[in-house]
């Protein structure tokens, strides 16, 4: 097993390091430190969006070189954790018996299950990216439009209420909303 790749940015002709890195990171997921004697910006620039566990000059000295090899180690633990921690909170949120939505832009961004058998609806793709005044029942729009723009303009959670929205088919289904900003 690789723990970390340790790898020039210049290995000669053909395959440069930081494509040879993205050939790498496609199959496995593993720590990148680049080695270089290059400091120029474009250089650096060039493994910017390839990996973040670092990026030492070659006549840095051994210290320096081991420092960053542990401080990759310690960044790919800690994103391995969040990643961890970011698809359990998903599969809470996807699971969750109370319906969860997303709008951004007032457009549906997100959709937990509950939603969609709220709705009526088969998959997430009937729903994202629509409008989600096109979920509210008429008799409503004007209380909905006000709480979203609250929610916008005063960035806090407003208090619960009922109204009807609609589901697929067009009838009505009473519902309890409560709304709260997310930072994105």
């Amino acid at each position: 097993a690789v723990d970390l790749v340790l790898m020039d940015i210049d290995l000669g002709k053909g395959l440069s390091g930081p494509e040879a890195a993205k050939i790498i990171l496609s199959k496995i997921s593993v720590p990148i430190v680049f080695l270089t004697s290059h400091s120029e910006p474009e250089i650096v620039n060039m493994v910017k969006n390839i990996t973040r566990y670092g990026y030492v000059l070659k006549q840095s000295g051994e210290f320096v070189l081991l420092s960053s090899i542990e401080t990759a180690f310690e960044l790919f633990e800690s994103k391995k954790k969040l990643e961890e921690s970011e698809e359990r909170f998903r599969k809470l949120v996807e699971c969750a018996p109370d319906g969860i939505y997303v709008q951004i832009d007032w457009k549906l961004a997100f959709v937990n299950k509950a939603v969609l058998d709220l709705y009526g609806a088969e998959s997430e793709q009937e729903l994202l990216g629509t409008p989600v005044m096109d979920r509210i029942h008429p008799e409503h729009h004007d209380l909905v439009a006000e709480r979203i723009r609250t929610i916008y303009s005063v960035r806090l959670a407003v208090p619960r209420i009922e109204y009807n929205q609609l589901r697929m088919d067009g009838s009505p289904v009473l519902i309890e909303v409560s709304a709260e900003p997310i930072e994105y």
